[in-house]
């Protein structure tokens, strides 16, 4: 992996956490423009945690728990868009 690489996925992390500051946004934002590896990463990982979130919201409820039809759902939506 190149260092630019290393350096924008961490930032596509730190987004999920925190706001960046404009030299962040404006890195990230031109490298996955031009990167379509980490174009992919940071999608994959803002839709993991949507559905990480999700999935905390219901297993805040003890007696809401996911189906076997829910969590094959989940599983082939992550498959299709790898």
């Amino acid at each position: 992996m190149k260092h630019a690489c290393r350096q924008v996925s961490q930032l596509a992390s730190d987004a999920l956490e925190r706001e960046l500051n404009f030299r962040e946004k404006m890195q990230l934002k031109w490298h996955t423009a031009i990167c379509s590896v980490c174009h992919n990463y940071q999608q994959n990982i803002r839709r993991m945690h949507v559905l990480f979130q999700r999935m905390q919201a219901y297993d805040l409820d003890e007696n809401v728990k996911l189906s076997e039809e829910a969590r094959q759902s989940i599983s082939q939506h992550l498959r299709d868009h790898q």
